[in-house]
């Protein structure tokens, strides 16, 4: 706790804010939570091929959730999820440019929705669908390669050179979930693939409330949130069946 203490003293001194990029190494230097990072938010350089290992014979935690084994109070509330990302060669400055002129990071405005942004190094980087349940798809590059053709048709040919997937947690608002289970014992989790951000207002927040002041973790915690329908055993083939209605709502234009 003093240890806690210490670090929401150092964040309250130095009265940083959490909505610039400049504080976010801040952050991370007087605060004793690391975020989780979205699948697409990798650095500039290409992440190394992703192989296949062998799977413990024991449950073991995943990074982007909790599980009902740990805390099912919790787990009735949330869905893990995993999206996949690949990443092309190096492509010529002004092929990389005329892609996305401005530079920007996208994301689409779909149910089930894309993202891509261009490297450091000049790839493009392209991620996007949803694997309800969390396990690892068979082939990568046949679920991406398809949309990035559809978004960029002039890079048909275009090599991937690295592909991998990553688990998030989901929750039926999309909205996370702030709360307590106990006195002294408190949770943060399902930014449903945005906690790159969120995860530094969190920090925040619990630094703040370890100082004693509970009123903005307060203001998350009040939010209502529904469990999935179908409970932890119907719940992923639930939610696929809804969103292949409003994919197919995205494929019409209704």
């Amino acid at each position: 706790m003093r240890h806690f203490r210490r670090h929401a003293d150092a964040l309250a001194q130095r009265r940083m804010r959490v909505d610039g990029l400049a504080d976010v190494d801040s952050v991370r230097t007087h605060l004793a939570i690391s975020p989780i990072m979205s699948p697409a938010c990798v650095p500039t350089m290409p992440p190394p091929r992703i192989l296949p290992w062998p799977r413990p014979a024991w449950p073991s935690p995943d990074p982007a959730y909790l599980g009902d084994k740990l805390e099912p109070r919790l787990a009735k509330r949330s869905m893990p999820c995993g999206t996949q990302v690949v990443a092309t060669e190096p492509l010529a400055p002004e092929v990389a440019r005329s892609l996305i002129p401005q530079n920007y990071c996208v994301e689409d405005c779909n149910y089930l929705l894309d993202y891509y942004r261009i490297t450091g190094d000049n790839r493009l980087l392209y991620g996007g669908g949803v694997v309800y349940g969390a396990r690892d798809p068979d082939d990568i590059d046949n679920l991406i390669r398809p949309k990035l053709l559809k978004t960029f048709p002039q890079l048909k040919g275009v090599r991937l050179d690295y592909r991998w997937t990553g688990n998030f947690l989901l929750t039926l608002s999309r909205m996370p979930q702030f709360g307590r289970l106990e006195n002294n014992v408190y949770y943060m989790q399902g930014y449903s693939g945005h906690g790159v951000t969120c995860t530094h207002l969190a920090g925040k927040l619990i630094a703040e409330l370890m100082r004693g002041d509970a009123e903005r973790f307060d203001a998350f915690a009040k939010l209502p949130h529904l469990p999935f329908f179908g409970g932890r055993n119907l719940q992923i083939p639930f939610t696929a069946i809804g969103a292949a209605y409003y994919q197919l709502r995205d494929r019409i234009g209704v």
